[in-house]
């Protein structure tokens, strides 16, 4: 996946202008599935990142598990397609790569499943 612990500029040149060549993205071609740990605390998915992983699984219609509480805040305003990046340029990337696919209402109904998906058993 991506190395959060990176200074922005090298993260920025490990993952270009397009988040389709993410090290996340090409890794996940090899996954059989994904595991979406939940946060009771934190709502994961007004972080972009998160948001465009998790669209990418579906999209590449791989299993997603899910474990853990929702979230106990959902504002729509700021979740999915709505979501930002800490870096404001990955923020613009990553609306413009699921824009080109026509795809903003699609991440909106997805990511809705997800977050008020049962979770799944052990």
């Amino acid at each position: 996946a991506n190395p959060q612990t990176w200074e922005p500029s090298e993260l920025g040149a490990l993952l270009g202008k397009n988040p389709y060549m993410s090290p996340f993205y090409i890794a996940l071609t090899e996954a059989t599935r994904v595991v979406v740990v939940r946060n009771s605390n934190v709502n994961m998915y007004t972080r972009l990142w998160c948001v465009f992983e998790l669209w990418s699984a579906g999209e590449k219609n791989k299993l997603v598990k899910v474990v853990g509480p929702n979230p106990r805040s959902i504002n729509p305003e700021e979740t999915g397609y709505n979501a930002t990046c800490s870096n404001k340029c990955d923020t613009i990337m990553l609306r413009q790569a699921i824009a080109a696919r026509g795809a903003k209402e699609r991440v909106n109904m997805y990511v809705g499943s997800v977050i008020f998906a049962a979770p799944d058993d052990a």
